[in-house]
């Protein structure tokens, strides 16, 4: 496309435009109809473009059609010119005495830079762009909360307050991944809920941190800490949802419901510490590795951490059930938990019900199950009578929901849209459930009834 400087009296506002019900028969018609969509956006859009001209990167689009330089983008801005230039084109009175206010600044120009699209085909695309949402990327990709705010940094705004505490657990909590990783979700999803609850000085109190300025000070321990903060930001990545701790009173009775997970009173510091670490509060090496000797150095391998699950239930095979649910998890394997965490969550879900489901059937354990809970609680107790078996400890304490994580994350995962599993906690259950489908696989091979 190419530039040009037109007059704002030799734009022809677009007949068919899409905001319009049907096509109008002028270029006062067409005034009028966007006017009466909404009068107080397209005069505020007047008063600035009065105060600080036309927006330099957004530019109308021309084509011409039977000799007339049609606007078939910025059909808004191009009436906000005309409106300016003669207000008289307003048909409301009342609208007509705003512009005039507005004018008097002569400030707004009498030309506009235009591109000059060919055809309309031809400028489709881009506007299809400008005005159809992302389009996975090649559209226009908005700024969330925490973007927005770091662009016009409102001090103490509830974005700002949420955007700061997450970056100070970020500091001062750098060793835990698994919190790390709820607090990046609820940074990208959850951030107003996040600052609805940290702006308010009791929750701020209860919890145990506070804003010093622009910075965040912590009045406990990090093991206190740490463990109501991850409760927090679980729920928040979770099903807390905004609704639940809109008011005063609805904070209040959600720190109530998550009292034991908060640090007790009496160990509360004197004074309190900042995020960033001092070099005191700096872990420090132990002895024996601050005298390694150079001989020693080389033969030394450098401490790795176990590598992540990339699917659930990664490299089990459960050969003694039905092959359709040996079908199941198979296909299952193929899910990508970090890239499709919704999917793998959903199919958790499935395959530790269909699982337990199908043993059930198979060795005839029929009675009291009629629940997902239920189910798993016969395989557990066939599995491990005496209570007594540590690899089937976390599978247990999520089925009887002692956990964070159990079967209520396990329904909602299916059932309620306000959940937003995490990869770290879809790999958590994975983890808790996996000794129990290994145990269950071998039990059905020495018990299956012919």
């Amino acid at each position: 496309m190419e530039l040009h400087d037109f007059r704002v009296t030799d734009l022809v506002l677009d007949k068919q435009n899409p905001r319009f019900a049907s096509q109008t028969s002028s270029d006062r018609e067409s005034v009028n109809v966007l006017l009466a969509e909404a009068p107080a956006k397209l005069v505020a859009l007047a008063q600035d473009i009065a105060r600080e001209g036309v927006n330099p990167t957004e530019l109308p689009v021309v084509v011409e059609i039977d000799g007339q330089n049609v606007v078939i983008e910025g059909n808004r801005r191009v009436a906000a010119l005309k409106l300016l230039n003669n207000p008289d084109l307003a048909n409301d009175e009342r609208l007509r005495r705003q512009f005039r206010e507005a004018a008097k600044s002569r400030l707004f120009p009498g030309k506009v830079k235009c591109a000059v699209a060919s055809s309309r085909a031809s400028a489709h695309h881009w506007l299809r762009l400008r005005h159809t949402g992302e389009n996975g990327g090649v559209g226009v990709v908005p700024w969330n909360a925490e973007q927005q705010n770091k662009f016009l940094r409102r001090r103490g705004s509830q974005a700002d307050r949420a955007i700061m505490l997450c970056d100070a657990i970020t500091k001062r909590f750098s060793h835990a991944p698994d919190l790390l990783s709820k607090v990046e979700k609820v940074r990208k999803d959850r951030l107003t809920t996040l600052g609805r609850l940290a702006v308010d000085p009791e929750v701020r109190s209860a919890i145990g941190f506070d804003f010093n300025g622009d910075d965040v000070e912590f009045n406990y321990p990090d093991e206190f800490l740490i463990r109501a903060f991850d409760k927090l930001f679980s729920d928040l990545a979770g099903e807390l949802s905004v609704s639940v701790v809109k008011n005063k009173l609805q904070r209040q009775k959600y720190i109530g419901e998550i009292e034991s997970e908060l640090p007790p009173r009496s160990k509360r510091l004197d004074k309190p510490v900042r995020a960033e670490r001092t070099p005191a509060e700096r872990p420090q090496p132990a002895a024996s590795e601050e005298k390694t000797s150079p001989a020693s150095i080389g033969s030394t391998l450098p401490r790795r951490r176990e590598p992540q699950e990339r699917c659930i239930f990664q490299g089990v095979r459960l050969k003694s059930f039905h092959l359709r649910t040996s079908d199941v998890l198979r296909e299952a394997q193929k899910i990508d938990i970090d890239s499709s965490p919704n999917i793998a969550a959903i199919m958790l879900r499935v395959l530790v019900d269909v699982a337990v489901t199908d043993a059930a059937s198979i060795l005839g354990w029929t009675k009291s199950q009629n629940d997902l809970k239920d189910r798993i609680g016969a395989v557990l107790r066939k599995l491990d009578p005496q209570n007594s078996d540590p690899e089937l400890h976390d599978a247990r304490r999520h089925s009887e929901g002692a956990g964070l994580l159990g079967i209520r994350s396990l329904h909602g995962f299916v059932h309620h849209w306000a959940t937003h599993p995490t990869s770290t906690d879809i790999r958590k259950i994975s983890l808790a459930f996996r000794p129990m489908l290994e145990k269950l696989d071998v039990y059905l091979a020495e018990n299956r009834k012919s």
